[in-house]
């Protein structure tokens, strides 16, 4: 269940459409998708959000065009289908017939409610003290792979992971790690004279 801090991430532009279940049902039948109960909780749940000007979450959606690609498929015993109406950042999250969040083909959260938990975690803790995010180059460097050593000290940041992200935090160094890819953040007074 979202709290009203990740729903306060959801709204941070106008709700652009909202469907009751019997709405949704009939609309991704219209669609040719699988009326699944987890495509319908998330169209209810979470369709026609958008928490920046580049997407909007939704499998239909009212005066949807489309973008030319499939919002359907399967895969070996994956039924996904395209969880992003509008999406002008190239993203292409999926969810399957479990309610799993795929990005591509890879597992990033065991739902949506989770991924949203994640990103308005990292929203909150990374806007407002502008912490830098250190590439691989630098972080394979002296000074800061010592950085990314400190991590393991770090406590979990328990409410925002699940079994396909994580958080590490403490008041000097972020780490995000998504299907094992590493990110990590520092305080900006951490790289004077670095």
């Amino acid at each position: 269940m979202l709290t009203e801090f990740e729903y306060q991430y959801l709204r941070r532009n106008k709700r652009r459409f909202k469907m009751t279940q019997a709405e949704a049902a009939a609309e991704l039948a219209a669609a040719g998708i699988p009326q699944l109960p987890a495509f319908i909780d998330f169209q209810t749940t979470f369709g026609g959000y958008s928490p920046d000007e580049d997407v909007t979450y939704g499998i239909v959606g009212l005066n949807d065009e489309g973008d030319g690609e499939p919002r359907w498929s399967e895969q070996d015993e994956l039924q996904l289908v395209r969880c992003d109406l509008e999406n002008r950042t190239q993203i292409r999250l999926r969810l399957d017939q479990s309610g799993v969040l795929y990005y591509e083909f890879n597992p990033v959260a065991e739902s949506f409610e989770s991924y949203i938990v994640f990103k308005a975690y990292c929203d909150q803790t990374l806007s407002p003290l502008q912490w830098t995010f250190i590439d691989h180059e630098r972080r394979a460097t002296k000074r800061f792979r010592s950085f990314f050593d400190n991590l393991d000290n770090a406590p979990h940041v328990r409410s925002a992971t699940d079994q396909y992200h994580s958080i590490h935090k403490n008041n000097q160094y972020f780490e995000i790690s998504i299907c094992g890819d590493r990110r990590l953040f520092v305080r900006p007074d951490l790289l004077r004279g670095a």
